[in-house]
């Protein structure tokens, strides 16, 4: 995974993650396990930004988010899009599906059923994230008078 996120985020620019504290604690146990990473995490790791900040400290809130901060609730609030249709709806069940086709005893139809479920789910996490950012420079745009 790494030697393919390496090319892939490049050298400059911000790395956007929802709940960043999670995403850095993966991939730190990532180049603790490929230490040959470890120059490349050191200068990444200065640009990631996370994105669930502002809704965090409700900087950024829509009464559409009931509440929550959560990306599950953000999305829909900004975008319309939603995880409800999705066979994977959170995190945690797509943790456990991954753990139980990678390490149990499922067929191989049931690997390649997750793994597209799985690339849903990863999928409208990423796009998600790209419309949250959209729609948050769409708010902060100054609006011109006519």
């Amino acid at each position: 995974m790494l030697e393919r996120l390496t090319p892939a985020i490049g050298e400059s620019g911000s790395i956007v993650s929802y709940n960043a504290p999670f995403e850095i604690s993966r991939l730190e146990e990532c180049v603790a396990a490929h230490p040959e990473f470890a120059s490349w995490w050191e200068k990444a790791r200065e640009r990631i930004v996370d994105l669930l900040a502002p809704f965090r400290s409700f900087a950024v809130y829509f009464p559409a988010q009931r509440g929550s901060a959560s990306m599950k609730q953000v999305l829909p609030a900004l975008s319309g899009k939603s995880y409800k249709d999705l066979a994977i709806q959170d995190g945690s069940q797509a943790s456990e599906e991954f753990k139980r086709v990678t390490f149990g005893n499922a067929t191989a139809q049931e690997r390649r059923e997750v793994r597209k479920n799985l690339e849903a789910y990863c999928g409208l996490d990423t796009l998600g994230m790209r419309d949250i950012v959209k729609a948050l420079w769409t708010i902060a745009e100054p609006k011109t008078r006519s």
